[in-house]
């Protein structure tokens, strides 16, 4: 009796060692189902008379496609090349449509499918967006502008009342979040200040606006953090992530650059500027080294404006021109006079 239960007790030991293994072989991984595979976005951006800039996000590796045509069922259409979304940029991604037609509206969707299982796919909802106008083209021009999108103030019903506008494009201007403000903790890091952006894109309205009229973004002192200047630690993380969760074409020359311009036909020409990254301490006694904009910046603009054959020039500056704080351009009257002598002096 006494070896019948050894020998039993034995065989026991051996089955419960073999479910161990059995079990142990296992990861979480795999054992865990594949997260369903979604995708956020899209946003239109940097728009020109030739091309659009389709940012998107997934939520893990995927490949992704841009689907676009003229027709709004896209029932004749073109694909871009696939891309593969990879952790590095957090699954962002931006697909550049080049050769369009000035002054058409193209529909799109985007097609994205698990690099390791392409029967897993997702399809988004067709969006729309309008080229601009030759440079040398007549027409008329409706766009909307805002900025200072705190997540606290969810939903954000402004995006509807400018859907309701209908308008060419939208001018995001500055404090597309705010990565110092709740809710949720400041942002501190990378994954952080990504979250934050994340946050503000899943709002309903945002994504109603977004899926019918383009963007053209810049920022101010909210990504980054409070009244932000050149010297704040973190700027460079929180342009890292500002250029990740946005469709604006990066500078070849310098992957830095964030201010640019864009023209709509003979109409318009937009300017938008970068109030952030090249300004001196608002702390600093005003005087001709005191700069808002840096030299650089400054002499681009004014270049810039001496060239275009624009009636109407559209300066973006993300700060008030005349405010009590020294953070505005208040706190740089000589760098202000300097701008405002110079588009009088030349009849601009």
């Amino acid at each position: 009796m006494r070896d019948r239960w050894r020998c039993f007790a034995i065989l026991v030991f051996l089955v419960l060692e073999a479910v161990a293994r059995t079990f142990a072989s296992v990861s979480p991984e795999t054992s865990r189902p594949a997260q369903e595979l979604s995708v956020s976005g899209p946003i239109v951006g940097d728009v020109t008379a030739e091309s659009a800039l389709i940012w998107a996000r997934a939520n893990r590796e995927a490949i992704l496609q841009v689907e676009y045509g003229t027709e709004a069922e896209l029932a004749t259409s073109q694909f871009t090349e696939p891309v593969r979304l990879s952790p590095d940029r957090d699954f962002t991604v931006k697909v550049s449509l080049d050769g369009l037609r000035p002054h058409t509206r193209y529909f799109y969707r985007l097609h994205a499918q698990d690099p390791a299982d392409p029967s897993r796919r997702f399809v988004s909802a067709i969006g729309a967006f309008l080229t601009a106008p030759e440079e040398d083209e007549w027409a008329a021009l409706t766009f909307a502008y805002s900025g200072d999108a705190g997540e606290a103030y969810q939903p954000f019903r402004l995006f509807d009342a400018v859907r309701a506008q209908r308008p060419d494009f939208f001018l995001f201007l500055g404090d597309t979040i705010y990565a110092d403000q709740g809710p949720g903790p400041a942002a501190k890091t990378l994954a952080e200040y990504r979250l934050k952006y994340r946050g503000n894109q899943a709002d309903a309205a945002f994504q109603r606006l977004t899926r019918e009229t383009s963007f053209y973004v810049i920022w101010d002192d909210h990504e980054i953090a409070n009244n932000a200047n050149r010297a704040h630690p973190r700027l460079p993380t929180a342009r890292r992530a500002f250029l990740e969760y946005w469709p604006i074409r990066e500078d070849a020359a310098d992957g830095t650059r964030l201010y640019r311009s864009f023209r709509w036909g003979r109409a318009a020409e937009l300017f938008l500027l970068d109030c952030r990254q090249y300004r001196s301490p608002q702390a600093e006694r005003d005087g001709p080294l005191k700069t808002l904009l840096g030299a650089e910046q400054k002499a681009w603009l004014k270049a810039a404006l001496l060239a275009s054959p624009a009636a109407f020039k559209f300066i973006a500056t993300t700060v008030p021109l005349k405010y009590h704080t020294r953070d505005s351009w208040e706190g740089y009257r000589t760098e202000r006079r300097e701008l405002l002598e110079f588009i009088r002096a030349h009849g601009i």
